[in-house]
């Protein structure tokens, strides 16, 4: 490459002058290794502190028409309008509402789900299906459960309107090219501020962001609001949760199934 006035420059010189200036840059946004995988060990320790939960979980705002595009990604919940959710780490969930008159009973228990439906009973084995199993994820807490079924990569630090988050990258184990989760951490308070699932492509199945945070005793923090968001980005409604009883145990028999 040759320019006028005696600058000329070799397109090797060129590009080693480039590479001088954008290398350290690079170097400096990558986080090292050992830094994400403290992070993860820091987040894990964090949200492990809650071992069980009851709460009262209400539907808000429900846009009707955006939650019937959500078609095989729909909210549960979102669904009823009032539910009873029992949680006992790291894979045990009861959920109890109704769809109209109809009752709804759903169970995780480690690896076997069960659904009560009215008079209808379905029963299913979801080994290696983490993305079909309810869980703690669901309410913004990333149990034991999630870090055994899943890959758990670190992807840096972006900001999320005021914060500073730590993503992290969640990909089922038994399908590592499959769908995935991405999880907004707060940097400093470590609560999940965002997920997001998405396709094996990475296009947007579903996103939920959490808000009005609280503490609880054990130091981990609770999301009492979670607004739920379809494909198209579109608000499709939100679960307000309420009568929230953290770390007082729970009757082994709510989860028989």
């Amino acid at each position: 490459m040759k320019f006028s006035n005696d600058r000329q420059i070799t397109t090797r010189s060129w590009l080693a002058v480039v590479t001088g200036i954008l290398l350290p840059t690079f170097a400096m946004a990558a986080p090292a290794p050992e830094s994400a995988q403290q992070d993860m060990n820091t987040i894990r320790g964090a949200h492990a502190t809650i071992q069980s939960l009851s709460m009262v979980v209400q539907s808000r705002e429900v846009k009707e028409d955006e939650l019937r595009k959500m078609k095989n990604h729909a909210e549960m919940a979102l669904e009823m309008p009032r539910i009873r959710v029992f949680f006992n780490a790291p894979d045990r969930l009861r959920l109890e509402g109704k769809r109209g008159i109809v009752p709804v009973t759903l169970i995780i228990n480690g690896n076997a789900k069960v659904i009560h439906y009215g008079p209808i009973h379905k029963r299913e084995d979801v080994t290696g299906q983490p993305g079909r199993k309810q869980g703690g994820l669901d309410f913004g807490l990333l149990s034991n459960q999630v870090w055994t079924d899943f890959r758990v990569t670190g992807e840096g630090r972006r900001p999320w309107e005021d914060h500073t988050a730590i993503v992290l990258r969640l990909v089922a184990r038994s399908s590592p090219q499959g769908s995935y989760h991405l999880v907004w951490v707060d940097e400093d308070s470590l609560r999940v501020l965002q997920t997001e699932d998405r396709t094996g492509d990475g296009d947007l199945k579903r996103r939920r962001v959490f808000r009005k945070a609280e503490r609880t005793p054990g130091g981990a923090w609770l999301a009492r609001r979670i607004e739920i968001f379809n494909s198209r980005e579109k608000f499709v409604g939100a679960l307000e949760l309420s009568d929230v009883v953290v770390n007082e145990g729970l009757q082994a028999k709510l989860f028989e199934n």
